[in-house]
C-alpha cells in the first residue's frame, strides 16, 4: 500500500495531521508555497493555528514560521480541539450549555 495522508477540508478550512513534523513540516510549508505560486492562493499565517501532541519543534523551524507553537487549544469549524482530550468534552458541551440557558 501507499502512503496515508491525513486532511480534514471543509470550504477554505483545512486541518492537517502530520508525523514526524521535523521532516515533514517543512516539506509542508514547500508544497503550500507551490500550491499558492500556481494557484494565486496563499496561507493566512494570521488565521493559521498549529496544535501539537507529545511534540516540540526544534529552533530551525521556530525561526522560519513565526507562529504560538505553545497553544493548549485551537477552533476548527466550531469546535475546541484541545491539547489534554481529557478536557475536549468540557471545552465544548459547557460553552454549548451556556448558550442554550441564554437563549431558552
Amino acid at each position: 500500500m501507499g502512503r496515508e495522508h491525513k486532511i480534514s477540508l471543509f470550504a477554505d478550512d483545512i486541518l492537517i495531521y502530520l508525523t514526524n513534523p521535523n521532516i515533514t513540516f517543512p516539506k509542508l510549508l514547500s508544497l503550500l508555497e507551490t500550491f499558492g505560486s500556481l494557484s494565486g492562493y496563499k496561507l493566512n499565517i494570521l488565521k493559521t493555528q498549529i496544535l501539537t501532541f507529545n511534540y516540540k519543534p526544534n529552533q530551525e523551524i521556530k525561526s522560519k514560521v513565526n507562529l504560538n507553537w505553545e497553544s493548549e487549544w485551537m477552533k476548527y469549524l466550531g469546535v475546541n480541539i484541545t491539547k489534554d482530550l481529557s478536557k475536549l468534552y468540557n471545552a465544548n458541551f459547557n460553552p454549548l450549555c451556556y448558550k442554550f440557558r441564554l437563549h431558552s
